[in-house]
């Protein structure tokens, strides 16, 4: 009985001591995609994988400050850039199930005084950029002067209403800024809340989030230091106030919590398994025709699997994040360096893991 015992447990240690030189193996593999991505004494990148919410792989490599060489760590906190998107597709459906608003509703209830050039604008082409408004941020002009100064929604809201439409409401998906700024708008009125304390209220709170804030000029511990690249070289990132992006760009996350943010979304924790669906889904244009975004989500194929994905970029930042339903499989992707292929590094991790 005892040979049997010492035979049995031989067995089970063998099989334990494989799985775990697996992991450590595919954890290197992963590892090493990081440190093929960026330099060990320039920005850095930070990812995690995870697979039904539990974390596969974390990691970092780079440089969180330069000029004091302080090596990235995982807790970083990195601006998100247009991975805000999703939290706003979330807020705008979490208002809809508190019965404060639909997506079907006319913007111009919410704010009566924006120019639709005598057509009908709805919040749901706000959110799946086929509003017909154009996009701000292609204005060199307002990141190189006006966004510099901190202004109320209002002002800036004020400006973005300057710029004419560019086609008919439904007619094409033309990604835009502007739409996700007015975004922010009707949250705060349908809410009574600013868009910050919504966001901070309804999803970072109850989702325990405890990294993650709306950007400014707050001390925020663990912050990394953001850096954009010029015909000198990398340089620290220029400054832009976090009143202009608002909706569409402002938030700061960390890898935890942003792992902690899509299993709670794919799992109807935040909102229903209906809204979820919701958000996820193509629209239809008015040829017709699917549109590859849903609600701060695109909707894409990734070799023969389906993903659910956004990139961010932002003075000094650039970010990534893919979710595959079929596998249960989110990676995010988090790097300190404007000039970053984030969705490169991303899907280089999906690569491996997939196979």
């Amino acid at each position: 009985m005892k040979k049997y015992i010492y035979l049995g447990l031989c067995t089970v240690f063998t099989v334990l001591f494989q799985q775990s030189s697996f992991a450590s193996e595919t954890n290197m593999d992963y590892q090493k995609i990081l440190e093929k991505a960026v330099s060990k004494n320039g920005p850095g990148v930070a990812a995690l994988v995870s697979k039904k919410g539990e974390v596969i792989f974390k990691g970092a490599y780079g440089l969180a400050n330069i000029e004091h060489q302080i090596p990235l760590k995982t807790d970083g906190v990195f601006r998100l850039g247009s991975i805000t998107k999703q939290f706003t597709g979330a807020a705008i459906l979490l208002l809809q199930e508190q019965k404060k608003l639909t997506v079907t509703d006319n913007i111009n209830r919410y704010i009566p005084n924006f120019p639709t050039q005598g057509h009908k604008i709805t919040i749901e082409q706000l959110l799946t950029h086929t509003s017909g408004l154009g996009n701000f941020t292609d204005d060199f002009n307002i990141f190189a002067n006006e966004a510099l100064t901190s202004k109320s929604i209002d002002q800036v809201i004020e400006k973005l209403a300057q710029y004419p439409m560019r086609t008919k409401p439904g007619e094409e998906m033309y990604y835009s800024n502007t739409g996700y700024v007015l975004l922010g708008k009707i949250i705060e009125v349908a809410s009574g809340q600013s868009y910050a304390k919504f966001v901070e209220q309804h999803i970072f709170k109850k989702l325990d989030m405890k990294s993650s804030q709306y950007g400014g000029s707050q001390i925020i511990k663990n912050r990394v230091n953001g850096y954009d690249a010029t015909n000198k070289g990398v340089v620290n990132a220029g400054y832009i106030d976090m009143s202009w992006p608002h909706a569409s760009g402002s938030l700061l996350s960390t890898l935890e919590d942003m792992n902690k943010w899509f299993t709670a979304l794919t799992n109807n924790q935040l909102i229903s398994q209906n809204s979820y669906k919701q958000m996820t889904s193509p629209v239809i244009l008015n040829n017709g025709k699917s549109s590859n975004y849903g609600y701060g989500l695109y909707i894409e194929k990734f070799n023969k699997y389906q993903a659910v994905s956004h990139n961010g970029g932002i003075h000094g930042f650039a970010t990534s994040g893919y979710f595959f339903p079929e596998k249960d499989i989110y990676i995010v992707v988090l790097s300190n360096f404007s000039g970053q292929d984030a969705g490169k590094v991303a899907l280089s991790l999906a690569e491996k893991l997939l196979n």
